[in-house]
């Protein structure tokens, strides 16, 4: 009734069990697995707006608007957080300076630290000159390490769950 297979996938289970039934699938289940949590980070910023973590999502479904891409803002201090949507992931770079502009305007603060993955796009040297040009230090995670950058991957998860949630609901009618 059980079967075990052997994850080849690093940081992962080595070996799990998995009822084989129709309605589970291998792929199902190993596509649902996490990376083992990070302990918690005792460093919060003290402040609203001293560290910002960032991160740019592709949409499990392609928006009826047609958006695909998504990229998410949270406050480490307020845990407030915004997204914008992006019909191409070269939007990145404009939506931040928007939103660096509207911290500025709206909220009367500036932005002490940028945490973010290491996508291409947080690395393109245009996207770094922008943020340097408004004197924010630049956080990076370790390639292949988005729990450095948990708090706005657990965010991006949600996200994506209610994404595919209303996907599901209204898409797959007969």
């Amino acid at each position: 009734m059980f079967e075990k297979f052997e994850s080849n996938t690093w940081n992962f289970l080595r070996s799990i069990e998995v009822l084989k039934n129709p309605l589970v699938c291998e792929g199902c289940v190993k596509g649902k697995m996490h990376f083992r949590s990070f302990p918690e980070n005792s460093a919060c910023a003290t402040h609203p707006f001293q560290q910002i973590h960032s991160d740019l999502k592709e949409f499990v479904v392609q928006l009826y608007q047609k958006y695909k891409y998504y990229i998410s803002f949270l406050d480490d201090n307020s845990s407030h957080s915004w997204i914008s949507l992006l019909k191409k992931k070269s939007d990145a770079k404009a939506t931040s300076k928007q939103f660096i502009a509207m911290v500025k305007t709206q909220y009367n603060a500036i932005i002490g630290e940028w945490m973010t993955d290491n996508g291409g796009e947080y690395i393109d040297k245009d996207y770094v000159k922008l943020l340097k040009d408004e004197g924010i230090k630049i956080q990076q995670s370790v390639p292949a390490q988005p729990q450095m950058n948990g708090r706005v991957e657990h965010f991006n998860h949600t996200i994506n769950e209610k994404v595919a949630l209303v996907a599901t609901t209204f898409y797959d009618k007969p």
